[in-house]
């Protein structure tokens, strides 16, 4: 009876051995992620931006800002497309 007790484990022993090295095995074969890439931009776009910032920054206030609320104009217009269709 206590030659079975040791062989069982041994078993689980063994097992769990097993399945550490094929965890760690799976671990290592992960894919590096790709390095992050820069994203050019346009100047027009990154004065957007930028006034966009302003405005983010003026809180309430920008909401009676003029230069506000053209940014505002323009973004709309760029997002919903440039055409007149309905």
């Amino acid at each position: 009876m206590r030659g079975t007790r040791i062989v069982a484990l041994l078993c689980l022993y063994t097992a769990l051995l097993m399945l550490g090295a094929v965890g760690a095995g799976l671990l290592a074969r992960r894919p590096e992620p790709p390095p992050p890439t820069a994203t050019l931009v346009a100047p027009e776009v990154a004065a957007l931006h930028a006034e966009l910032r302003r405005c983010r920054e003026l809180g309430l206030a920008a909401a009676e800002d003029e230069g506000c609320r053209g940014t505002w104009a323009e973004m709309r217009r760029q997002f919903m497309g440039r055409g007149d269709a309905p």
